[in-house]
């Protein structure tokens, strides 16, 4: 899936660094899925596909995707306190190809079908938070960000961060299906000086600007949090840029509750996130460990929506340069 990313440090440049486990997967299997259920989407319509397709699918990655297998078990195992079952695990696999399946809907049809529960905070609107700069809008592999971007689009201006070079296949496909999304995409893949000024530019011209803040990249600083009884690295870039902007930071999490439900919460993180001078590193630490007790307890509530399916706290100087 086109993913929105976390953005560099401002006037940082990543550094060398073995690819991460998420990043050596890319896009296994997803081709085959792609093909496979947009044909019969376009042929049955989406509830009968989603019916005789995803019962195949999910048996297709359970018996191959080895490595997947293990880590939805090692994730289930730490939600729950007890090892997994091999039927959790099939249900974990089932609810990722139904969330595959409805962003290619959704990229095609719109919310059609679908039903989109929102809660919010008080105060905050259902359009645009309120009228003034914009927001980063930070999410995670929980759920479908792909639901939040048909948000942004279809009700309030919206534009995510995406690494076009992970993800070619389905970057075009819907680019082709929806030149909408297409067009509200910052590419991080220019240098970040540029990256920096076009984020600047669509808050100061009243986006929300999307980006991931649950993996890091090769090289990408990190903070070790506190994370389902273990510790687990979570990129430093993010909260280094939101605070050279010292923009708003809104926290969004949009989960499958099955067949045709999904729910979408958002929250205010910092009104204007401001750093104080001697202390950055102790306040970015401060940030991601309360951002990342805020994803645990999402998580805690739809575990199956968990779509990190690699080993989350393997040391980051086993495979990524060292945290700092």
């Amino acid at each position: 899936m086109n993913e929105p990313t976390n953005g560099p440090t401002p006037g940082q440049t990543p550094g060398p660094g073995p690819a991460p486990a998420w990043k050596a997967q890319r896009e296994r299997g997803t081709q085959f899925m792609l093909r496979f259920l947009l044909g019969m989407a376009r042929l049955l319509g989406r509830r009968v596909t989603r019916a005789l397709a995803l019962p195949p699918t999910t048996l297709y990655f359970l018996l191959t995707a080895s490595d997947a297998r293990r880590a939805s078990r090692e994730f289930l195992s730490r939600v729950q306190g007890h090892p997994a079952s091999l039927a959790q695990v099939a249900r974990h696999i089932w609810t990722f190809a139904s969330v595959i399946f409805d962003r290619m809907t959704m990229a095609i049809e719109g919310f059609s079908g679908l039903q989109l529960e929102e809660h919010r905070q008080a105060g905050e609107t259902a359009v645009t938070y309120g009228a003034r700069r914009g927001s980063l809008l930070f999410v995670s592999h929980l759920g479908s960000f792909e639901a939040l971007r048909l948000i942004g689009v279809e009700r309030a201006p919206m534009k995510f961060l995406v690494d076009r070079e992970h993800s070619q296949l389905l970057m075009k496909t819907l680019g082709k299906l929806a030149p909408r999304l297409a067009e509200s995409i910052i590419d991080t893949g220019q240098p970040g000086p540029a990256l920096v000024l076009a984020v600047r530019q669509a808050l100061d011209e009243g986006y929300r600007v999307g980006l991931m803040v649950d993996r890091y990249k090769a090289g990408e600083k990190t903070v070790r949090a506190p994370f389902f009884g273990g510790e687990a690295a979570f990129p430093a870039g993010p909260w280094a840029l939101a605070a050279a902007l010292q923009a708003r930071v809104m926290l969004a999490f949009c989960v499958f509750r099955g067949g045709d439900r999904y729910e979408g919460h958002f929250e205010v993180f910092e009104e204007k996130l401001v750093l104080a001078r001697g202390a950055r590193e102790a306040g970015i630490e401060g940030c991601v460990r309360r951002y990342a007790a805020r994803l645990e307890h999402h998580a805690r509530s739809a575990p199956y929506n968990w779509f990190n399916f690699y080993d989350f706290w393997k040391p980051a100087a086993s495979n990524e340069a060292a945290p700092h």
